[in-house]
């Protein structure tokens, strides 16, 4: 922001598209957000843990030592993006 005469703050262009780029972020990950939570509740993961559809199938899944149970692997990705681990 520079100032003019009058002592009033005028947006550079600069600070517009940095502002606009920044906004863009945070509504994508609204988005990515919303669609996790739907994901996750229609998820068919531990069914398929327990009987797969196909025994040829590749299920990738990670094991999380605190609860002691298999997840998703994408589960722990979208963790530590949630909490900045990456």
């Amino acid at each position: 922001m520079i100032g003019n005469e009058a002592g009033q703050n005028i947006p550079t262009l600069t600070y517009l598209s940095s502002w606009i780029i920044k906004r863009s972020f945070f509504e994508i990950e609204e988005i990515l957000s919303s669609l996790a939570l739907e994901i996750r509740k229609n998820s068919n993961f531990y069914k398929n843990i327990i009987s797969p559809k196909n025994q040829k199938d590749l299920l990738l899944a990670s094991y999380d030592p605190d609860t002691r149970t298999l997840e998703p692997s994408s589960d722990g990705l979208w963790n530590k993006y949630k909490t900045g681990e990456y």
